[in-house]
């Protein structure tokens, strides 16, 4: 009998893309869906099955929450968007719009995924698709999962704290399911390995190297890196984030010498470890708003608070917020500045992870393990470079006692609105060390993770809301 994949809780059907990889993501055909007898045939379907694995990223649904999370933060100005209410007050709750489509859409990439894996595990042999590349599919695909599995822990579950029962729902033998089967949620840690579990895999699998708007066994390393940060692994976190650095020159990667330059290239930087391929007409990325968005109260204070002087600026936030072409008034902020949508030419994206943030990863890794020397080092290499602006005495400056803090900052500074990393690393600094996080940087620290959404208790009678909604 032929079963349609449904999301657990939210009956959300899901359709697989049968398109060709020629480089693009487009040509959708939703009238394809996975089904237990329309499956993966031949290296073709298995090609697009793994194109429909990155196109499910590509949702706006998904990016949407990096502006209400910001509107939480502070780090843009506030936008006019739906799902926007209670987040600025931190008093979001579960019939939340955003709340709602976010956690369907990054469940829908856990389904997605789990489904095509089912099938490359259990067949055989796949006509025309050799040994080795279902092997670097399988490691692609287990990297989507993981980070997918990534984002839920972290926007819904209580992943700063390994003993907390609020984990996310891990379908049993990580298979898809087939109908709306009652689960609860798995703890924290066995979230967490869930997601190693892939990751481990993934890093053996996938392609050693990749366009950077795929996954490869790097990307995958990098992810694994943040993952042992978060688990206060911290040893574990800097080698690895060591490891990505070395192997990033061989496998294609670099940092950009231009901090402006980084996102005039997009997904095409040699920077990105995984962004979102974004190509115009057809293939765009946008959550309609970015290209408006100023910097906001807590980014501007930030930019002043830790700039060289008075007289000089952080050159990031000047590069993004200062440098704009008078020529070009429809562009506020030179992290999204394509508006032309010229057809063949790429545009914004959705920067999940890049380079850079394997030296502040180091940097904080080590000042937690009490090594204040390797952290200001890790701290140098990307501070201390021209597209930063910071001199090696600006860090050596820094007392120990604010070496944390200041290594906050500087990150908020890298990454603001690209994948809100500056919330997640408040809500960790705010539970692991009681750092005051409100009212400097938010309204409230009432609520560290997002509500679960009520269609999903609703559907799932076995899920339990979050403490304190």
């Amino acid at each position: 009998m032929k079963t349609t994949h449904a999301i657990i809780g939210l009956c959300l059907a899901m359709a697989l893309t049968a398109c060709e990889l020629v480089g693009s993501l487009d040509k959708i055909e939703p009238e394809h869906k996975l089904t237990d007898n329309n499956v993966i045939t031949d290296a073709k379907s298995a090609e697009a099955a793994l194109n429909g694995v990155y196109l499910s990223w590509r949702t706006y649904r998904i990016g949407w929450m990096r502006h209400l999370l910001g509107a939480l933060t502070g780090v843009e100005n506030e936008v006019n968007i739906a799902g926007i209410d209670g987040f600025a007050d931190n008093e979001v709750t579960d019939d939340n719009t955003g709340v709602e489509s976010n956690y369907i859409e990054l469940y829908f990439v856990v389904q997605n995924a789990s489904a095509i894996l089912e099938h490359l595990e259990s067949t055989a042999a796949i006509q025309s698709l050799s040994p080795a590349r279902r092997t670097e599919i399988v490691g692609e695909v287990k990297c989507s999962r993981a980070l997918a599995r990534l984002m839920l822990l972290r926007q819904y579950g209580e992943f700063y704290d390994r003993t907390s029962a609020y984990g996310i729902v891990l379908y049993p033998g990580n298979r898809s399911i087939k109908d709306n089967t009652a689960l609860p949620r798995a703890s924290v840690e066995e979230s967490y390995r869930a997601i190693l579990s892939d990751l481990d895999e993934a890093i053996a699998k996938a392609p050693e190297t990749n366009t950077h708007y795929r996954m490869s066994r790097l990307t995958a390393k990098a992810l694994k890196a943040r993952v042992m940060l978060y688990r206060k692994e911290f040893a574990q976190a800097a080698t690895l984030a060591r490891q990505v650095i070395a192997e990033a020159p061989a496998a294609g990667y670099a940092l950009e010498d231009s901090f402006k330059q980084l996102f005039v290239n997009s997904f095409q930087s040699p920077e990105m470890l995984f962004a979102v391929y974004a190509m115009a007409p057809d293939e765009l990325y946008s959550d309609g708003v970015w290209n408006r968005s100023t910097a906001g109260p807590v980014t501007s204070k930030l930019a002043s608070a830790v700039a060289p002087s008075d007289s000089v600026p952080d050159k990031r936030f000047a590069a993004i917020y200062k440098d704009l072409d008078p020529g070009r008034p429809e562009v506020v902020n030179n992290k999204y500045p394509i508006t032309e949508g010229l057809a063949g030419t790429k545009q914004d994206s959705h920067y999940y992870i890049r380079l850079a943030e394997m030296y502040y990863l180091i940097a904080e890794a080590e000042a937690r393990l009490g090594n204040p020397t390797a952290a200001r080092a890790a701290l140098k290499e990307i501070l201390c470079i021209d597209r930063a602006g910071y001199t090696q005495a600006y860090v050596e400056a820094i007392p120990d006692s604010r070496l944390l803090e200041m290594i906050l900052r500087h990150k908020w500074l890298e990454f603001f609105t690209e994948n809100s990393e500056e919330w997640f690393d408040l809500v960790r600094f705010h539970a692991w060390d009681n750092y005051p996080i409100a009212p400097y940087y938010v309204k409230s620290d009432r609520h560290l993770i997002l509500p679960i959404p009520r269609k999903a208790l609703g559907g799932n009678r076995a899920l339990k809301q979050n403490p304190g909604y």
